[in-house]
């Protein structure tokens, strides 16, 4: 008589163990995807467009500045420290316009763009456009 099932335990652990660590390796590569894919989003949160840029605060804020003028926005200020920056301006039809800055890290900035009361999603994506290109 042949003594081979006294090995299929071993050889079924070998391949449920080769199956999960295949699907650890898998994921793994899936949590890289998904931060590199985070890193580039932008959500409305909280009637706010909401991202997160790979620049320091310093320069989030100053690109911020450049782009609320070159869009002729009135009234541009901006207040800055090492953690949050605030940049404040006025639009034509004398609605507020707000870019909060919170710095997660050495070289990441939370972006948060309000307009009014209740904001509006396209100038808030125009001004967006128009700080990353001033990066």
């Amino acid at each position: 008589m042949c003594d081979d099932n006294t090995d299929m335990p071993t050889s079924r652990s070998a391949f449920f163990l080769a199956i999960t660590l295949a699907a650890a390796a898998l994921g793994l590569g899936g949590c890289a995807s998904v931060d590199r894919a985070a890193q580039h989003t932008v959500a409305w949160v909280r009637d706010a467009l909401q991202t997160q840029l790979d620049y320091p605060i310093d320069r989030v804020a100053r690109a911020s500045v450049e782009a609320l003028r070159d869009m002729k926005f009135a009234d541009v200020t901006a207040k800055t420290d090492v953690i949050y920056g605030v940049v404040t301006a006025k639009t034509a039809r004398d609605e507020k316009v707000s870019v909060e800055l919170t710095s997660i890290s050495d070289g990441r900035t939370v972006v948060d763009i309000r307009i009014g009361v209740i904001s509006d999603k396209a100038v808030a994506t125009k001004i967006l456009d128009h700080i990353k290109k001033n990066l």
